[in-house]
């Protein structure tokens, strides 16, 4: 499994998600308070996923880096 594909995935549905509850703010009138507060509790899921996808990329970067810097310093060695 390709870690930066799916964390890419998952930031893409985080934006989506994060997107279509400020289009349910933006389009309501304040007569549902309900529904503002479902959609402002979605944003701050979906800031919440974005977040962790992020962490998950700064993590397989990590990785690729001490992979590259092992792999540098086996052909290092005679």
């Amino acid at each position: 499994m390709d870690p930066i594909a799916a964390a890419r995935y998952g930031m893409m549905v985080a934006a989506k998600r994060f997107e279509g509850a400020a289009d349910r703010i933006a389009g309501t009138d304040g007569a549902s308070a309900t529904d503002d507060t479902q959609a402002v509790t979605d944003m701050v899921q979906a800031k919440h996923q974005y977040v962790a996808q992020v962490q998950t990329l700064k993590v397989a970067d990590e990785m690729w880096r001490a992979l590259i810097d092992l792999q540098a310093g086996s052909h290092a060695r005679p």
